[in-house]
């Protein structure tokens, strides 16, 4: 796991967090949000109620369209892992979408990358990106992977467009035809 004595930059789009929260900077901003809405992206548990609705809803959206033995996804309570951050977004401090960061070393992996459907065309899933790219960055991890399914057309747009680059199989995953692993450099340090 690579060191997390390095804190998330502090300061966020948006409202100030409330006390005890950690916040992740990031480092654009869209220009899609009007000045008076108001989106954070906090550290959050992923025990906490909210977390578990996220992660249920993003269950469900992922079941519309894989089957359930097709999903990797991790529940709550592996989220809560040492090794794991969750990033909640929150639109005027209503929970909207998230994303999980797994610290596996020598690369980071995304997991649970999800908005809210009503919420969705606002950018805030690239925000979310944004703020794990940084915080990989800001704890020494350079690179960044994935698994999706290429069923998730959306999700893998917004990747593609982020700069992640098919590549092979990694991790324990099982081979399925369903899964697309993508990854990307974040670039060194300096």
């Amino acid at each position: 796991m690579a060191s997390k004595s390095a804190q998330p930059s502090l300061g966020l789009v948006g409202q100030a967090p409330p006390a005890g929260s950690h916040t992740t900077k990031l480092r654009r901003s869209s220009a899609a949000l009007d000045s008076h809405i108001s989106l954070s992206i906090r550290v959050e548990s992923a025990m906490s109620e909210d977390s578990a609705q996220l992660v249920q809803d993003s269950q469900s959206a992922l079941l519309e369209h894989l089957p359930a033995n097709e999903i990797f996804s991790l529940e709550s309570q592996e989220l809560a892992a040492p090794n794991v951050t969750l990033f909640v977004a929150r639109w005027n401090g209503k929970p909207v979408g998230c994303v999980a960061l797994v610290d596996d070393t020598n690369y980071g992996e995304v997991k649970r990358l999800y908005v809210h459907k009503d919420m969705r065309g606002r950018g805030i899933a690239a925000e979310l990106m944004v703020a794990l790219e940084n915080y990989c960055r800001d704890i020494g991890l350079l690179s960044v992977r994935l698994e999706t399914s290429p069923a998730l057309a959306e999700a893998v747009a917004l990747y593609r467009a982020m700069g992640y680059r098919t590549c092979g199989r990694f991790g324990d995953y099982p081979e399925v035809d369903s899964s697309l692993f993508m990854e990307r450099s974040l670039g060194s340090l300096c």
